[in-house]
């Protein structure tokens, strides 16, 4: 009993496949049993009406010019005539002594089933004659429902039960179809290993549906959990150079004969390193997030290129004013401003930072081409970034990067998406 009660109480989701189909089928074979009943039941009323229509035309068409007196008589030779050929039929007159009480104060018209008799009676009157003829039919003398009742509702039990059965055998299967799969899916979720094809997914149902959009999901959080570790990762790694730079700057200022010269250049340290250190952060933050299409727009890479190096003129006079610089060409593209910004400024800081005398800046046509010499002797307080951080930039704005280095000359061609008919 309680485990009955407990499958429709249940949340899991077969079980109440199971316990629908079961309330269902059940619900069919009660209803089949009562319609089929029924139904037999109104055939037999139906032809025993026929039958007693059928000899009132008879006997009404034999009394025609009987008066009241012979009315008796007439009907008592009808129906040594003609009953024979109708068992369980009888014809009397309302006036009949033998007659039950129950039927003789029937009115008019047909009645089913008077007062458990089992009897169909029909109470009708002869043009002329005042007298009620009563017909009563016993149904029960010629029809097999009654007398085989037991065996008919035997039957309607037993087809009952192949229709539940069947119905619950629909039931496991129905719902092992349908939670099997979900079963699949939800192992697939929880295993260390899933990958971006999950169970189900080339279905064309709502199950596939369900399957691709969680192998969406799947993807995105994927990447979304790489772009985290590499934050971090690159975080722990680019802030390392400023931070030491700043812990330097303020021990210098903390020695008891620092003098004002060395005390404002310990400072300007500590403002350069403050200003990369927020370049690198705001840097990892572009890269962690999803590119947006709809932010790229036209930009004239020659014009972000002269406002990056009067920048770096401000920022960084030490290293830029005793560099050669050249810049060649006009070239306009379609990018993501933010990043190309940070890109082509971290390109030409390098190039500043470790060239000895000559930068040359190419744009021709989709490229651009940044080239120097190599100060053997290194420069102080470059923060280049990484190769990595730096492909990564060029992978967001879908830019092909190539670093090219021979014993004197360090060169770095970065290739964007040729423009569009529309945008030329």
């Amino acid at each position: 009993m309680a485990k009955g009660i407990k499958l429709f109480i249940t949340h899991s989701l077969k079980r109440v496949l199971l316990c629908g189909f079961i309330s269902y089928t059940l619900i069919v074979s009660v209803a089949y049993g009562y319609m089929a009943f029924n139904a037999v039941h109104q055939v037999e009323n139906q032809v025993a009406q026929m039958r007693i229509e059928q000899v009132h035309h008879k006997l009404k068409h034999q009394m025609r010019g009987v008066n009241e007196t012979d009315l008796a008589a007439a009907i008592t030779a009808f129906n040594d005539a003609e009953l024979p050929y109708y068992p369980g039929l009888s014809i009397n007159l309302a006036t009949d002594q033998k007659l039950d009480v129950r039927l003789s104060s029937l009115p008019l018209g047909m009645h089913d089933d008077v007062a458990a008799l089992e009897l169909h009676v029909f109470v009708t009157a002869l043009p002329g004659i005042e007298q009620a003829i009563i017909y009563s039919y016993a149904e029960d003398n010629v029809s097999s429902v009654n007398q085989q009742e037991r065996h008919f509702i035997s039957k309607l039990v037993f087809i009952g039960l192949v229709i539940m059965l069947s119905g619950v055998l629909l039931a496991v299967l129905l719902s092992r179809r349908i939670t099997n799969p979900l079963n699949k899916l939800a192992l697939a979720l929880l295993s260390p290993n899933n990958s971006t094809e999950l169970p189900c997914s080339q279905r064309r149902d709502e199950l596939g549906i369900l399957s691709r959009n969680m192998a969406a999901l799947l993807q995105r959080n994927e990447q979304f959990l790489i772009r985290e570790q590499q934050f971090s990762r690159h975080c722990s790694h680019e802030l390392r150079t400023p931070v030491a730079i700043i812990q330097n700057s303020l021990s210098v200022l903390k020695m008891p004969h620092c003098n004002v010269k060395l005390a404002q250049r310990s400072i300007s340290r500590i403002e350069a390193a403050t200003t990369e250190m927020a370049s690198l952060i705001n840097t990892f933050l572009l890269l962690g997030r999803t590119t947006d299409v709809s932010q790229t727009c036209a930009i004239s890479l020659n014009l972000i290129c002269e406002e990056i190096i009067e920048h770096l003129n401000h920022t960084l006079p030490q290293q830029v004013s005793n560099k050669t610089i050249e810049l060649k060409g006009h070239v306009t593209i379609i990018s993501q401003l933010s990043i190309l910004k940070v890109l082509v400024t971290n390109v030409i800081r390098n190039a500043f930072t470790h060239s000895k005398n000559n930068i040359i800046i190419e744009c021709l046509e989709n490229k651009l081409i940044i080239s120097n010499d190599i100060d053997d002797h290194g420069t102080d307080g470059g923060y280049g970034y990484g190769l990595e951080i730096i492909s990564r930039m060029a992978t967001s704005l879908s830019c092909d990067v190539t670093f090219d280095e021979t014993h004197s000359e360090y060169r770095v061609c970065i290739t964007f998406p040729p423009l569009s008919p529309e945008h030329k």
